[in-house]
């Protein structure tokens, strides 16, 4: 079962490096100094990742976890609190 979860978290991670690392390259093109900012990638992997985790949860719980996955995704630390304190389903 953990290797099930680790297969998954591994395809997920390499999954976000591949999409945002263009994305990071293109934001630190922005900035004028023309270096890339690794920043971008990361914040948008950590996003992925929590938003992974949430609907998880909350499909384990009972709840939905598509919503609460898109929610933490857009809105991110203050989804993941929304969701923490008021859309957790309780066992």
């Amino acid at each position: 079962m953990q290797n099930k979860t680790f297969v998954k978290f591994s395809v997920l991670f390499i999954t976000a490096l591949v999409l945002l690392l263009p994305m990071g390259i293109a934001f630190a093109q922005d900035d004028g100094g023309g270096s890339f900012n690794p920043i971008y990638c990361i914040g948008g992997i950590i996003g992925i990742v929590l938003a992974f985790w949430t609907y998880q949860d909350a499909n384990k719980r009972g709840g939905n976890g598509i919503l609460w996955g898109i929610v933490v995704f857009i809105f991110g630390l203050l989804g993941l609190l929304v969701y923490w304190f008021v859309g957790r389903p309780k066992d």
